[in-house]
């Protein structure tokens, strides 16, 4: 384990130290997800929640208010949100592990299933993210290179349509300069003698 991998274990370790004493060891707030279990007919196995008939009267307050008490916990006894996930796993489901926390890296937000954000993944830089590592960097760059825009094909110029204007490729390739023009010209599916060619004429925009 190098150093940089180290400091991200030791974030890690902190993690779970806090979490044990802040929900594990607390007497208090335990007889209070307690209560919270018994008022909800929880826990349940992760396979039993998914089979819950979410849209039955009867189960209307499994999705708005438990979800509220539970954040009415995290409040009274400042749970940091990082813990949320791992709360919430507690409660429903009487699991303790694994800690869920990004352990220095910056957090990852997937789309909502059915949603129009279904599919994208966003990214959220936290005060907690350690950006000086280079693992966390690179997990920033990899989320990146995964999810920019992508390469535009040449537009058939105004008045001229028989002619491209590689305007938009040239301005792309200035806001993602770690593509390689070789890696471009197979996003085009044209010669890379091509693109250099196209590019080189744009130098000084």
């Amino acid at each position: 384990m190098d150093k940089h991998e180290k400091q991200l274990w030791d974030i890690a370790e902190a993690d779970h130290s806090e979490w044990r004493r802040l929900v594990e060891d607390n007497q208090e707030l335990q007889a209070e997800i307690r209560d919270v279990c018994a008022r909800y007919r929880l826990p349940v196995s992760m396979a039993e929640w998914c089979e819950i008939d979410l849209s039955d009267e009867s189960n209307k307050d499994l999705m708005t208010q438990l979800p509220k008490d539970i954040v009415e916990l995290e409040k009274k006894y400042r749970i940091p949100a990082k813990f949320h996930q791992t709360l919430w796993n507690r409660v429903v489901h009487n699991n303790n592990w694994p800690i869920i926390t990004e352990g220095g890296q910056p957090v990852f937000h997937f789309g909502e299933i059915g949603s129009s954000e279904e599919g994208k993944v966003r990214l959220e830089i936290t005060p907690e993210t350690v950006v000086d590592n280079p693992l966390v960097l690179e997990a920033i760059c990899r989320w990146q290179r995964q999810n920019y825009e992508p390469c535009p094909q040449p537009q058939p110029m105004k008045g001229n349509p028989r002619k491209k204007d590689w305007r938009p490729v040239v301005e792309w390739h200035k806001r993602h300069p770690e593509v390689t023009q070789d890696q471009i010209a197979r996003l085009l599916y044209v010669n890379s003698v091509t693109v250099r060619r196209k590019l080189s004429e744009f130098d000084n925009l």
